[in-house]
């Protein structure tokens, strides 16, 4: 029997290799900018919080394009999007961000039907006239916040708020309804530039750091046996550190590349079933992946065979719901084969990802499937610098493990 094995990456398998490719990494790093356009390695890489690793893992003879600086600061000085997030504290990761999108849509949304009842039904808008939070939007001080940043209302006072009429309907000389796909247009262009600026930020200050590895310390030939792989990062980490070109990398939501963005920047699911017959929908990853013709294929690359042993590897990836599609997809995967080997290895550096993990997957499989398969062998939990994982790796591709390690 052969055994193919697959390995699954997320922003962890980045930070292992001390890229700063978090959420707070990005958001730092352009907010310097902003306010000090002259630059160096360190003024750059001490916004990240793994600055002493940066400085001790790549040599600082970096030279910063500056067409692209320039190209960054054109960006960030007017998307209200980077204005609307770097001020949002509770942003720590791109979960976080992904949800704080949804956060924004929801808002946006809701407010919209709720002055749909108390203002839209009651016959044509006033335009000048000042409406109350209080009665026209239910005191929910959220929407207002969101619609004010929007600037489809503006505040007359703390109670008060003017209809911006750029976002009406106007038909027949009268103001009849909210025009709810330009608002949602405005984002979305928001968001385009939005991701055109992390790209930026990711081909300015993540991918010149590739060369400047110290002394190649990071080379390893610890995956020479992986057969396929799949990323949900936008770097080529994979292919560049480990230099493997036996197979093609996959990146699941888009590849950043010079002049070119077509990374997939959204949401998992749309709120609410009505959402799907408008313009909503385009916020969605799903969309976003077959409309950027990003790699939608997946597992379907793979050949099923119940002669075959497979053999599953999750690194740095949180096993969150936002990807419960593609971890659906693999557990299902080794449900429906009949191999003797199929497993699902998580591998995790510390305990406490290692437990987020693991809610995480009580959430999207639930308490039985779970229970079952790590008692039939076929969820395993490693630690990255463990012997159990390098031996898992290693062994013969006809054999279990020795031993398994919860």
């Amino acid at each position: 029997m052969n055994m193919p094995r697959i390995l699954i990456t997320g922003n962890g398998f980045d930070l292992h290799h001390k890229l700063p490719t978090t959420y707070k990494d990005f958001i730092k790093i352009i907010s310097h900018i902003l306010e000090d356009p002259n630059i160096s390695f360190e003024d750059i890489y001490q916004n990240s919080d793994s600055f002493a690793e940066i400085k001790n893992s790549f040599n600082n003879d970096i030279e910063f394009c500056k067409k692209n600086i320039d190209s960054i600061l054109e960006i960030a000085n007017k998307n209200i999007l980077f204005d609307f997030f770097k001020n949002e504290l509770e942003i720590d990761t791109w979960i976080d961000f992904e949800n704080k999108i949804e956060y924004l849509l929801e808002g946006v949304f809701h407010s919209i039907r709720v002055f749909r009842e108390t203002i839209v039904s009651f016959g044509p808008i006033q335009a000048n006239r000042t409406f109350t939070v209080k009665s026209h939007l239910r005191n929910n001080i959220v929407y207002s916040s969101i619609l004010n940043f929007l600037k489809i209302i503006t505040s007359s006072d703390s109670q008060g708020f003017i209809l911006n009429i750029k976002y009406l309907i106007k038909k027949y000389n009268y103001y009849v309804d909210f025009d709810e796909d330009k608002i949602l247009n405005l984002i979305y262009s928001q968001l385009i530039e939005f991701r055109k600026l992390f790209n930026l930020y990711l081909q300015t200050f993540v991918v010149p750091l590739y060369d400047k590895y110290k002394s190649g310390e990071h080379l390893s030939d610890v995956f020479s046996n992986i057969d396929y792989y799949f990323t949900f990062n936008y770097t080529p980490t994979f292919e560049k550190i480990y230099n493997f070109e036996k197979f093609d990398i996959n990146y699941l939501h888009g590849k950043s590349e010079p002049e070119k963005e077509n990374i997939v920047f959204g949401i998992n699911e749309l709120f609410d079933d009505e959402c799907y017959k408008s313009e909503y929908i385009k916020f969605t990853k799903y969309f976003q992946k077959f409309n950027n013709r990003t790699d939608f294929y997946f597992l379907n690359k793979l050949v099923k065979s119940d002669t075959e042993n497979y053999v599953f590897y999750f690194w740095g990836h949180s096993l969150d719901k936002s990807d419960a599609g593609y971890i659906n997809e693999v557990f299902d995967f080794v449900d429906n084969i009949k191999s003797k080997i199929r497993r699902i290895v998580v591998i995790y550096h510390s305990e406490g990802s290692r437990s987020k993990s693991l809610l995480n997957l009580f959430s999207i499989r639930g308490k039985v499937d779970i229970e079952n398969k790590m008692r039939n062998n076929h969820l395993l939990f490693y630690n990255i610098n463990s012997s159990e994982l390098k031996n898992d790796l290693e062994q013969s591709i006809l054999n279990p493990p020795i031993s398994f390690y919860f």
